[in-house]
């Protein structure tokens, strides 16, 4: 009985561990959806209550709402065309989303880093610049 019950609960853990990297994946998936839309209000949706942002010409810490106005501002300026996915990295509590994003105003490096807090990774840090260097 004792056997399978430690099979039981390997199995659970099995399952939790792959529920975790499943939303891992949605969080840069739809970080990326919103950021070939425009979607200021979905970016918001998974900012920490206070980012780090260089958005051009901005470079400050600012509250989630402020955030959300400043990309709202940003997406208004510079229609999102298409994003195209850089080199995006994976740590223990942190990932990162990078590439280019194709606006109807040119083009601009974007830097997101996203941070894990309990089940859940919340944007910290974004980074829009312009040019593709």
């Amino acid at each position: 009985m004792k056997s399978l019950f430690k099979i039981f609960l390997a199995c659970v853990a099995v399952l939790l561990s792959a529920g975790t990297s499943v939303s891992a994946a949605n969080a840069d998936a739809d970080v990326v959806a919103a950021l070939q839309s425009g979607n200021s209000a979905a970016i918001a949706s998974a900012m920490n209550q206070n980012v780090h942002m260089r958005v051009t010409g901005t470079d400050n810490v600012y509250s989630k709402t402020q955030a959300e106005k400043i990309m709202q501002m940003f997406f208004s300026q510079h229609k999102p065309v298409k994003f195209m996915a850089g080199s995006n990295t994976a740590g223990k509590d942190s990932k990162t989303v990078q590439g280019t994003l194709h606006t109807s105003n040119g083009d601009f490096k974007v830097y997101i880093l996203l941070k894990h807090s309990n089940t859940t990774y919340f944007i910290n840090q974004i980074r829009i610049e312009n040019g593709t260097d």
